[in-house]
């Protein structure tokens, strides 16, 4: 295990890391002597911690400040970001230096950071709506950060999905990139089925939204122009909770 600087060339060997392990906790318990080397192992620590569990996590640590006097003064240092870790691009670390409770100092550093995990790309190009089958995915090694969304690390989990959007060949798939696969459409007559005083009763509707099984859709009652809210229950159902309400104008069942 190796983090490095990729702007100077810097290096941590594997024993240095062992001042990692002070660092495990955004705020570390023991004060230790302040260096370079113990700032970025600072730096380090955090950024593994906040990708714990997500990847292979690689930490390129840009320079870090000058100590001046602060150098080799015994301190806690506690490292926390400046920003959401999960946005693209460099993350900005700050490393305050505790000494009695009190601030002492604080240096921030700025890092790049890879997570890489297999995950689910596009085989080929997908269209927009178009439902996800076996041969559209396959897995590749990515950086989690570069695709910039939760991914799939298990290609099964995106069958029977669609795309939101475009899906460009070789692009990971991000959670947000995709959608159920709607089982009533906008548009769509469908069967709207209620419980009226006990009773089941049945009328036609129009759909007035996409909706996959067990999301909440709008619906316009044929007969009555009224408009209602209801769980999709399968292919052109839709269930609706009205009671008593008058405007119905549905059959019994």
């Amino acid at each position: 295990m190796m983090v490095r600087n990729a702007f100077q060339g810097w290096r941590v060997p594997r024993t240095s890391l062992l001042l990692v392990l002070l660092f495990a906790n955004v705020c570390a318990a023991a004060a230790v002597p302040l260096t370079e080397d113990a700032v970025r192992a600072a730096v380090a620590a955090r950024v593994r911690e906040a990708f714990a569990g997500q990847g292979e996590t690689e930490v390129l640590c840009g320079r870090v400040p000058a100590l001046g006097d602060l150098e080799g003064k015994e301190a806690a240092l506690r490292a926390d970001f400046l920003r959401d870790p999960l946005f693209r691009g460099p993350l900005v670390v700050t490393v305050d230096f505790l000494s009695g409770g009190e601030r002492i100092g604080r240096r921030v550093v700025s890092v790049e950071a890879r997570v890489w995990t297999d995950a689910a790309v596009a085989a080929r190009r997908i269209g927009r709506h178009e439902e996800i089958d076996a041969d559209a995915i396959r897995m590749e090694r990515v950086d989690i950060r570069d695709a910039g969304d939760r991914v799939f690390t298990a290609a099964e989990d995106l069958i029977g999905f669609r795309a939101r959007r475009l899906l460009p060949e070789g692009k990971a798939i991000g959670a947000g990139a995709v959608e159920a696969v709607p089982v009533v459409e906008r548009g769509e007559k469908v069967t709207l089925m209620a419980s009226v005083g006990g009773i089941t009763v049945s009328a036609s509707a129009i759909c007035q939204d996409d909706g996959a099984e067990g999301e909440r859709v709008d619906v316009k009652n044929e007969r009555s122009g009224r408009r209602l809210s209801g769980v999709v229950m399968g292919r052109g159902l839709v269930w609706v909770e009205v009671g008593d309400l008058p405007g119905w104008g549905g059959g019994t069942k």
